[in-house]
């Protein structure tokens, strides 16, 4: 089995208000390819600009049903998820990070919480070294730890290229562990 994501996010008049949608697509054995559910997110830059330690920018999302909920790619029905991220810059080669959510499916009314917190240590200007950790309330309860590392390319005109590894361990669940790949491709916003 396998997930992949796609986000693309855009600041709206600014940084402080971002949207951004997502679009998923995963693979298992049995039920093969196809896309899921596809999220649509508001972000608002409640504190922070860059230059200040503190960063809030609380996160709420519309979830689509757009993935196959007999082939296990989607829940069936339209769903609500708030997200509040937390991080602090501890100093310039450590920051902490916290995050509190809750995924609600209103024709159900399941509702799933999420908890994760991450410390990040730069041992060079491009190079990150982090550990994750994440519990998920969702039909079980799931605890990850996400040991990994991501390094930067920066190229003229502002992009920079991310990429990214971490093995993902699952604590106390019958869940399989994972390699978790990562990439970002951050580019200037231009008006």
């Amino acid at each position: 089995a396998w997930d992949y994501g796609f986000t693309q996010e855009w600041p709206l008049r600014g940084m402080r208000h971002q949207l951004s949608y997502t679009l998923p697509v995963h693979y298992t054995e049995g039920n093969g390819t196809g896309v899921g559910d596809v999220v649509l997110n508001y972000r608002y830059q409640l504190a922070g600009d860059g230059e200040s330690p503190l960063h809030v920018a609380p996160r709420l999302s519309l979830a689509l049903p757009t993935g196959s909920e007999n082939a296990s790619r989607g829940s069936g029905s339209m769903g609500l998820q708030t997200n509040l991220p937390v991080s602090y810059v501890l100093s310039d080669a450590f920051a902490a990070h916290a995050n509190a959510g809750l995924s609600l499916l209103p024709e159900s009314g399941d509702v799933d919480g999420i908890l994760g917190a991450s410390a990040i240590w730069r041992p060079h200007r491009k190079v990150n070294l982090m550990v994750e950790t994440r519990w998920e309330s969702a039909a079980e309860d799931v605890v990850l730890l996400n040991p990994g590392v991501r390094w930067a390319f920066d190229f003229d005109g502002g992009l920079q290229i991310v990429p990214g590894i971490a093995y993902t361990f699952a604590l106390g669940a019958e869940d399989a562990d994972a390699v978790f790949l990562y990439l970002s491709l951050e580019h200037p916003f231009r008006r």
